[in-house]
């Protein structure tokens, strides 16, 4: 395992895919769980969490947030 490292990020951050699917499933999650919490009020802040996991064995990393993930190859 190669570990995370600035390289290795910036190598899988110049081929992303499905960037468009990925950003409407984390809207998604995020406006689910806004409905979840809605009280009336006019403004509501989601804190969330993005996590990015080195998958050597195929060459690639996984970025997550909110249980939604996609893979980004080099």
């Amino acid at each position: 395992m190669t570990g995370l490292t600035k390289e290795y990020i910036l190598a899988h951050s110049r081929e992303i895919h499905d960037f468009d699917s990925f950003g409407r499933a984390i809207v998604e999650a995020v406006l689910t769980e806004a409905a979840d919490r809605a009280a009336g009020e006019s403004e509501m802040k989601i804190n969330g969490e993005f996590t990015i996991t080195e998958v050597s064995a195929k060459g690639c990393v996984t970025v997550c947030a909110w249980g939604v993930c996609v893979h980004v190859n080099v």
